[in-house]
């Protein structure tokens, strides 16, 4: 794998942790659980980082080993999986594919 292809998996576990990490606000405004529909939205964002955080575990630890063995195929297909169940508001292949561009034009 690429230095390129390399930067844009490492940009895309960025991007999901920062949509992972604004759960924790959700604690701060406890009166939102008053109202069902708050409730109801607040679950599917905390399945939906759940889903994300595992989707990515993976491939922050081939990370660690410079991609060594990283089977591309198999985590996009993971990620297929993690769309049908959850959704992708975010559309983290079009994250990726847009930074590999970006990446690419600036070299």
């Amino acid at each position: 794998m690429d230095e390129h292809r390399k930067n844009a998996y490492r940009y895309l576990i960025l991007k999901a942790f920062l949509e992972i990490r604004s759960i924790e606000w959700h604690t701060y405004r406890p009166l939102r659980f008053l109202n069902l529909f708050a409730i109801s939205r607040t679950r599917k964002q905390i399945s939906r980082a759940g889903a994300l955080a595992d989707w990515l575990h993976n491939l922050a630890a081939f990370t660690c080993n410079d991609f060594r063995n990283f089977d591309e195929e198999w985590f996009w297909r993971d990620y297929e999986s993690m769309v049908n169940r959850h959704g992708d508001p975010s559309n983290y292949r079009e994250v990726f594919d847009r930074r590999l561009q970006e990446i690419r034009a600036d070299s």
